[in-house]
């Protein structure tokens, strides 16, 4: 009968292993759901520090039930949560949870590691000191004396900030220092202030027992079970079952070695109620197992059977309603949805990193395109500018050999006729003139008083040819600033020729001829004026080789205002209109223009 109850305890304790996996009661399997689903729900509403501070919290949960590797590997989810978020305090905290678990674990090489890197991190004076005296006890672990000295100031740091996890930790670490002395003394006060320091009742529980433990060693058998009965009613009242099952457990030890057999025996028929009343598989399984062997050792083998009978009668409804067990598969099925979750979230990630990649690759080409399609289009824009100053400047010097010829043929004029002062005068004003010409013959506008100088040098010589034909008059409105009105360069003298030459030159009667020029709302006007014979009378009476002349010459002109409109938007133009319906006498041209901004003297 002992065999077969052994093999169903043997099958009932691998159906409940994966709940012993957790010490603590039902509480700390829901408390570990709960931080488990606010994880999950932070993940999908992309929440990364409240993902991280779940994770931490699981961390704490497993290290508290001594799951080292299994805290460790939560810790390590958050400490890359925090590096994403350059948290370097978050960091130092999570590095210094990890090390103490490795030290817990005996891997004191990686705990070593860990305990560096929190102190790198470490963003404040104490926490940088904690972690430099953890770091040199973890390298000279086998110093007694310097183990002291260090949770000495350990204990010291963390008193002052009222850190009462750690603090009690730090205790129970100088009490196993102390008993690796000898000093048990030392260690009952050290246990003595991590119960009394701690708040975690996992942690109470498990500083109580080994204070217990400390006192049967010493001969203090009486006052180890008077301190596991009191944290046994403790644990009780707060209902951490686990921590209450673990001191009756260590309480029923302690009355077998005091000889008390009944109370051992009382204690473990109470608590094996107690877990079959809770559907506590795994305490039912280790109370009754315990029950079956102390009848079995003392002979009475019919008890053990009624134990062994009861326990396989009601071990597979025990199994089906130990909530335990179904929080941890559903602690499982969420950890798994988490961990598909941090999948998808790392995939989207990469995603997301590898597009924006691509984009950025895609916004250089395109700025780089674009700089190129801006720069070819500067380039071109430049070019036809540049073509449109060469084509302007080139009808401006193809105006220049009529220009010249006549006044020379002028000069030729007055020399056959003997008349030598007339040539010299004629000769230095024409100098003047052609000075003033040449000075301006790269700029596309002067200033109105320079146009105003050049018109009048110009309409002097005509006059000084046609002295008997006309008289002529040249007025520019005082409402102008003769130095900051510009005026398009040798525009208005071809007009001007015009109304001389084929208008007043053939009139029989001594004509005028009137420029004006005057401000007119926003625009610059210049009115050329003559009373000769008219258009119609002076297309009769012209050679063929002069109607050629002059269709050439207003093309010139007409080419030169688009040129001028094109390069610098002047919005130049320009109307012939004669002063009789007849077109029979006189001839009017309007000419005008927007005053733009064009820098006169930076084309010197």
């Amino acid at each position: 009968m002992r065999t077969i109850f052994s093999f169903w305890f043997i099958m009932v304790c691998c159906t409940i292993s994966y709940s012993q996996q957790d010490p603590k009661s039902k509480s700390g399997s829901t408390s570990k759901i709960s931080s488990l689903k606010k994880a999950e729900k932070a993940i999908k509403e992309d929440n990364p520090t409240e993902v991280a501070l779940q994770y931490v919290n699981l961390g704490n949960q497993h290290a508290v039930s001594k799951q080292y590797a299994v805290s460790n590997t939560y810790y390590q989810r958050a400490l890359t949560i925090y590096k994403e978020l350059k948290d370097d305090g978050k960091q130092a905290d999570v590095l210094r949870r990890i090390a103490m678990n490795n030290e817990a674990l005996n891997k004191f090489s990686t705990a070593s590691s860990y305990y560096s890197q929190a102190q790198e991190k470490s963003t404040n004076v104490s926490d940088k000191q904690l972690n430099s005296n953890d770091l040199n006890r973890v390298q000279n672990n086998t110093n007694l004396s310097r183990q002291t000295e260090l949770l000495d100031d350990n204990i010291r740091i963390l008193e002052q900030n009222n850190n009462t996890k750690e603090v009690a930790k730090s205790y129970e670490q100088r009490a196993k220092v102390a008993l690796a002395k000898k000093d048990t003394l030392a260690a009952i006060s050290d246990l003595k202030n991590a119960v009394k320091k701690t708040e975690n009742e996992t942690l109470k529980v498990d500083a109580t027992a080994k204070l217990a433990t400390l006192y049967a060693a010493s001969d203090s058998l009486q006052k180890a079970i008077h301190i596991i009965e009191e944290s046994s009613k403790k644990a009780y009242e707060s209902k951490d079952w686990d921590g209450y099952f673990s001191l009756q457990q260590k309480l029923v030890d302690f009355y077998f070695k005091e000889n008390e057999e009944q109370k051992a025996i009382e204690t473990l028929e109470k608590s094996l109620n107690k877990a079959y009343e809770l559907a506590n598989t795994k305490w039912v399984a280790t109370l009754n197992n315990s029950l079956y062997n102390y009848y079995v050792k003392v002979g009475d083998n019919a008890k053990a059977n009624q134990y062994a009978h009861e326990f396989m009668q009601r071990v597979w409804n025990l199994v089906n309603n130990d909530s335990l067990l179904m929080q941890n598969k559903l602690f499982d099925e969420i950890s798994q949805r988490v961990t598909l979750l941090e999948k998808e979230k790392e995939t989207q990630t990469l995603l997301y990193q590898n597009s924006k990649k691509f984009n950025i690759i895609l916004v250089v080409l395109l700025i780089g395109l674009s700089a190129a399609v801006f720069a070819i289009f500067l380039t071109l824009k430049r070019l036809k500018k540049k073509n449109l100053q060469v084509q302007l400047q080139s009808l401006r010097r193809e105006m220049n050999p009529h220009f010249v010829f006549n006044s020379l043929n002028s000069v030729n004029q007055f020399i056959a006729l003997n008349d030598e002062i007339a040539a010299n005068n004629y000769l230095t004003k024409y100098a003047t003139l052609m000075r003033n010409v040449m000075n301006a013959s790269n700029k596309d506008f002067v200033t109105l008083q320079d146009e105003k100088e050049t018109l009048k040098h110009y309409i002097s010589l005509e006059h000084l040819r046609f002295e008997h034909q006309f008289d002529y008059q040249l007025n520019i409105d005082s409402n102008l600033d003769n130095t900051q009105t510009i005026v398009p360069n040798m525009l208005l003298q071809p007009f001007i020729e015009n109304a001389i030459w084929h208008g007043l030159r053939y009139k029989k009667e001594k004509g005028l001829l009137v420029v004006s020029i005057a401000l007119n709302e926003n625009r610059i006007e210049a009115v050329i004026k003559d009373n000769g014979i008219g258009v119609e009378a002076s297309k009769a009476i012209k050679t063929k080789h002069q109607q050629t002349y002059e269709s050439r010459g207003i093309k010139n002109t007409m080419e030169r205002i688009e040129t001028l409109n094109k390069l610098y938007g002047c919005a130049i133009v320009y109307t012939t209109e004669s002063l009789t319906k007849d077109a029979n006498s006189g001839t009017k041209v309007i000419i005008s223009w927007k005053n733009i901004d064009y820098d006169v003297a930076a084309k010197n």
